[in-house]
């Protein structure tokens, strides 16, 4: 339910800058379901594979190029979601 999705991202969220690089690493997979399932239940669209690449390289703090029509607006959900 959105409740449940709410109340994991807001757990996710809420522990993330306690944990160390190897957890934080390893809860990335649980933080791309989430934004995965929100894209896809606010807008209807699924992030593509290299959509969460990209969005994993910017999270960590690096430059990742995309072509037009990649969907560079969507990739920008997950570093927002794990940098919020």
């Amino acid at each position: 339910t959105n409740t449940e999705l709410t109340n994991r991202a807001n757990d996710l969220r809420g522990q993330f800058k306690e944990w160390k690089m190897e957890e934080r690493i390893a809860r990335q997979v649980d933080a791309c379901a989430l934004v995965y399932e929100a894209v896809h239940r606010t807008s209807g669209r699924k992030l593509y594979p290299v959509q969460l690449m990209a969005g994993l390289t910017l999270a960590a703090g690096h430059v990742a190029e995309m072509q037009t029509g990649e969907g560079k607006t969507l990739t920008t959900t997950l570093p927002a979601f794990l940098n919020s």
